[in-house]
């Protein structure tokens, strides 16, 4: 049986994860880097207002989700003169970073280049042989065409892969190896793919493209990867920088980020114990305190990148000559931009908003002056528009890049990607940007309109629907299906006199406990069945059993419960972008829906929000009802 992760933080709200993929709250920022005392580090992906003088929303960001796409399964066969050290060189500053234009195409040139309709060149085959001695479970694909934010799914598919025995004849003589064999359909351009074994990623997010032909051997008994095939190289190279990165996070002493008043080796029993592993072969611990030391080693770190990337650049190099010229300048610019963006995002998430405690205000300001100097060089003019358009570490990078200079300049970040990109380009920035925010604000379908309204190109137009969707009211509440406690089949579709309140939740998590405890049960007990509302209970659990046992603990037996169905699961999170639980909806008698994830910091408030959407609905459906006898009158008369 598949397993589902749930996965519970103390920020107020729970993740979950699926079959395929297990989603967690992001690292905070920078290799192994922590913050002892921030309240909120590394929370959000890209976290600065979209607008001059508008406050943030508490709301969630990303999602995951799973949506189904056609594949073949194939069972038989100012400091000006500051620099960025790029490739051994310094790259001098031009303050401008210009995209060109492409056309507007879906299927714009990749690595590969695929013609728009021309199928024949986009299909992927791929062949592999797998020895499996502890039955981790099914092999599993996870493809993700474009990618628009680090917890976007839009446009991902996935499926499970059948595995064979040999026939002696197909040269498979080992009786240990399985084989596969998939032909992945209509990928018009270089995207992402994940190979899983039950809940274990094999292969994590390794560029593919069209009509490549790859060979893959996995020999769980030796812990052993190989590539084979025409396009071995390209898979070969993405697996060895890889392997260095890991080597690079392995031989690092993991930092901790410490305010001056941090008191944690000021106990003597924590000094003595990190003395003493810190005197032994293994791994290390190393503290940062804020302050101008460490914030000038982001600097330096920023201004010397292929000083720390040698051994990357030597590996990537040694297969130039085995590599289209598109897709080493994609890697390249993987391999710098992974470098250059958890450093840009310890400058945003860490020092930007910590400046006054350690700095002059004068001190500030030259500081700022740095800070804008060296991300201005960070244009990365030199590389491919292709790889631009690719690059998922490129986009994380100048999210935070362009939030930190619109903080830093004091501007908006929408005008500030508009004047310094174009095309297709600004279209994926802005894309990227409310792809991770647009549900943070208090008012999402006013920003998506305003930064979104302009982009044109495909598939970042389709993706700024799909947000557009996920949190416009008055739209019909998508059918959902389920069972209730005895089995029974359920829709959601089901008249109603009544406005509804759905409670989506899943069991473990305790912040679902706590919405309903605390805030749902109690309104409804105490003023919403009064006002005609009928409160709806529904889990996200693919345990029956689970589900049925913890319902005293994240329900109530006196409202309706309800488990989804895994097709109603999917679609339910696809559709409304959920990304964290406890998640409400509430709609009319009509079935429109009236209202998202309705906050709760503390009863009171709630109460008040929740008593005026219902009288906002009841005044709705009054004059509805006024109009309707209205009309009928006229008609008789």
């Amino acid at each position: 049986m598949k397993k589902i992760l749930l996965t519970c933080f103390l920020g107020g709200v729970c993740l979950f994860g699926s079959d395929l993929l297990s989603q967690v709250a992001d690292s905070p920022p920078g290799v192994g880097l922590v913050s002892a005392d921030s309240p909120y580090p590394g929370r959000e992906e890209y976290s600065t207002p979209a607008h001059k003088g508008k406050d943030e929303g508490d709301g969630e960001e990303g999602k995951n989700v799973e949506s189904s796409s056609s594949v073949n399964l194939c069972s038989e066969s100012l400091l000006p003169v500051l620099c960025l050290d790029l490739d051994g060189g310094p790259v001098t500053a031009s303050g401008e970073f210009k995209s060109t234009d492409i056309p507007n195409s879906f299927a714009f040139d990749g690595m590969r280049k695929v013609e728009s309709g021309d199928s024949s060149q986009s299909s992927v085959l791929i062949y592999g042989e797998l020895i499996n001695p502890d039955s981790l479970g099914p092999l599993s694909f996870q493809v993700t065409p474009h990618y628009f934010s680090k917890k976007s799914r839009f446009m991902d598919f996935s499926f499970d892969v059948p595995l064979e025995e040999g026939t002696f004849f197909d040269g498979v003589l080992d009786p240990r190896v399985c084989k596969f064999s998939v032909e992945i359909e209509d990928l018009d351009n270089t995207g992402l793919f994940t190979l899983f074994l039950g809940d274990r990623e094999v292969l994590d997010e390794y560029f593919i493209r069209p009509g490549d032909s790859l060979k893959i051997g996995l020999d769980l008994l030796e812990s052993s990867v190989v590539f084979g095939g025409p396009d071995a190289a390209f898979y070969e190279v993405q697996y060895l920088l890889n392997r260095a990165r890991k080597e690079e996070e392995l031989n690092e002493p993991r930092k901790l980020m410490l305010g001056s008043a941090n008191s944690l080796l000021a106990d003597s029993k924590n000094d003595s114990l990190w003395k003493a592993a810190n005197e032994s072969f293994g791994s290390k611990l190393s503290f940062q305190v804020y302050g101008k030391e460490s914030l000038e080693q982001v600097l330096n770190d920023l201004l010397q990148g292929s000083k720390h990337l040698q051994k990357q650049l030597k590996i990537l190099d040694s297969f130039r000559n085995d590599l289209d010229p598109g897709s080493y300048d994609l890697l390249k610019l993987e391999v710098y931009a992974r470098h250059y963006g958890p450093l840009v995002s310890t400058l945003y998430r860490f020092y930007y908003n910590e400046l006054p405690r350690f700095l002059s205000s004068v001190e500030i300001q030259d500081y700022k002056a740095k800070i804008e100097a060296v991300l201005i060089e960070m244009g990365m003019e030199e590389f491919q528009m292709d790889s631009k358009l690719i690059s998922p570490s490129y986009l994380d990078l100048q999210l935070d890049r362009l939030t930190l200079l619109a903080l830093v300049k004091k501007g908006d970040f929408g005008d500030l990607v508009k004047e310094n990109f174009e095309g297709p380009l600004q279209d994926r920035i802005l894309a990227g940007f409310l792809s991770a925010n647009s549900k943070r604000y208090p008012d999402p379908a006013k920003v998506l309109e305003s930064l979104g309204s302009g982009i044109s190109h495909s598939p970042w137009k389709e993706r700024v629907e799909s947000l557009k969707n996920a949190v416009a009211l008055g739209l019909d509440m998508i059918r959902l299906e389920g069972v209730d406690p005895e089995g029974n089949t359920w829709n959601s579709k089901g008249s109603s006199e009544n406005p509804r309140l759905y409670y989506f939740y899943f069991s473990t998590c305790p912040h679902s406990a706590h919405y309903f405890e605390d805030y749902l049960y109690p309104f409804w007990k105490e003023a919403g069945s009064a006002m005609g509302l009928d409160l709806i209970a529904v889990s996200i659990d693919q345990d029956q059993n689970l589900w049925i046992e913890n319902l005293p603990l994240f329900s109530s037996l006196e409202i309706p419960n309800y488990r989804l169905s895994a097709a109603s699961k999917s679609q339910f999170s696809s559709f409304y972008e959920v990304s964290g639980y406890p998640f409400t909806l509430l709609v009319d008698s009509k079935g429109k829906v009236r209202s998202f994830k309705i906050p709760a910091s503390n009863y009171l408030y709630f109460e008040s929000k929740m008593t005026a959407l219902l009288e906002a609905i009841s005044v709705q459906e009054g004059n509805s009802i006024t109009e309707v006898e209205a009309d009928s009158d006229r008609r008789i008369e």
